[in-house]
């Protein structure tokens, strides 16, 4: 398309050949094609993914079992229920109990997947064991920090969480007004 004469390393491969147009002359076809038929790739994506659902369903599994897919679908989740992370998910019940009491991720994802690889031994005892690995908080008023996060059995961390609801809920409703409203202290602890 431009004409000039280019070295070999300045064309793309295509099935083990170089392609006819450089690099930069294939990616303003590209993005012109893309203008003139947007939404073309997801329908491709979309039709891909319904020839081959069971395959796909089957190699993510197999990916969240390794260290890193586990790290990621991990630090997805943290991300959606911390106030500070990057999709706070306001819409799940269970994810707002730790957004409304501002639970905050202080660690960077390197950090996090490093500590991951670190304690991957733990997780897969529990796997071998039959249960399901999860991130527990140590100290369960503090928050996601490297020094306050363990690894235990998805079973134990849902139930560690179901008591501290119940007692947050019980201490909640034993300091309602009498039309069912919270009653607000003072600084002095008046109501």
């Amino acid at each position: 398309m431009c004409g000039l004469e280019l070295a070999l390393d300045q064309f793309g491969n295509y099935r083990g050949r170089p392609r006819s147009w450089c690099r930069s002359c294939a990616a303003l076809w590209m993005r012109n094609h893309r203008a003139r038929h947007p939404g073309e790739q997801a329908l491709r994506l979309r039709a891909y993914y319904q020839r081959n659902k069971e395959v796909l369903k089957s190699k993510r599994r197999a990916y969240r079992l390794t260290p890193m897919g586990w790290a990621v679908n991990t630090w997805v989740r943290l991300n959606n229920r911390t106030i500070n992370g990057a999709k706070p998910n306001w819409g799940s019940a269970s994810h707002r109990y730790y957004l409304e009491h501002g639970v905050r991720l202080e660690m960077t994802k390197t950090v996090f997947y490093a500590w991951v690889f670190a304690h991957w031994a733990e997780a897969e005892a529990i796997r071998r064991d039959g249960g399901i690995p999860s991130i527990d908080r140590v100290d369960p008023k503090g928050h996601y920090a490297i020094d306050n996060i363990r690894i235990i059995e998805n079973r134990l961390n849902h139930q560690n969480e179901k008591s501290i609801l119940a007692r947050i809920r019980n201490a909640a409703s034993a300091e309602r007004d009498g039309r069912g409203r919270f009653r607000l202290k003072s600084c002095t602890g008046e109501a």
